[in-house]
């Protein structure tokens, strides 16, 4: 929030900025892992999901006001805002080096499912008030994004050492799988939702001085 009031004998000048910056961020990872098995089952399922939430909010106010009661005013309004939200999440779900024997239904499932919500909200108010001349000016600049990974990995290779995994990835790697029925499944289905608002008001009077 931001009030600035300037006051001037032959000019009176006011400048006034107000500037915001919200960042968020969705890292690091999930993994379901069934790994080194000899196992017999009816139904096995593996599921990895990651169904985090991000909220980024700028919010401004700024009013200037200048005055002069004999001569000129000047008056900026400006206010800038950001708000971002980023995501390079992975989630992993993977059978490896095993032997199953599964009678039924074997699933392996990763999701991604996060909500990202990004806004931003600014009230911008200049006004002049001269006995001459009088000029107000204001702007509101916004900027506001939602960067969600959509990748995802049914194949193989699966990442190994520090090559870290992105997106949602569902691998069966180096194992045999007996089952009446088999799903390998990846979804990254981030949702996400954006809104802006802006109020500007721009005022600028030239009063004058009345002669005998």
């Amino acid at each position: 929030i931001t009030l600035n009031i300037a006051n001037g004998n032959k000019l009176g000048v006011n400048l006034s900025y107000l500037g915001m910056f919200a960042y968020n961020t969705i890292d690091g990872g999930v993994t379901a892992t069934l790994g080194a098995m000899d196992l017999t089952a009816q139904n096995l399922t593996v599921t990895a999901t990651d169904d985090s939430t991000i909220h980024a909010e700028a919010l401004g106010l700024g009013v200037a006001l200048s005055g002069s009661a004999v001569g000129n005013t000047v008056t900026v309004g400006v206010i800038t805002q950001t708000a971002v939200n980023f995501e390079t999440s992975w989630v992993q779900a993977i059978v490896q080096d095993s032997t199953l024997a599964v009678t039924q239904t074997t699933s392996v499932v990763a999701t991604k499912n996060q909500s990202l919500e990004a806004d931003s909200e600014a009230i911008q108010i200049a006004a002049s008030a001269a006995a001459k001349n009088a000029v107000s000016v204001q702007g509101v600049y916004t900027n506001i994004a939602n960067n969600p990974d959509r990748r995802e990995q049914q194949t193989d290779p699966a990442p190994t050492g520090t090559d870290l995994p992105s997106g949602a990835s569902a691998k069966v790697l180096r194992s045999q799988v007996t089952s009446g029925d088999i799903s390998v499944v990846a979804r990254a289905t981030p949702k996400y939702k954006t809104s802006i608002l802006q109020v500007q008001g721009n005022v600028a009077l030239e009063i004058g001085r009345a002669h005998v």
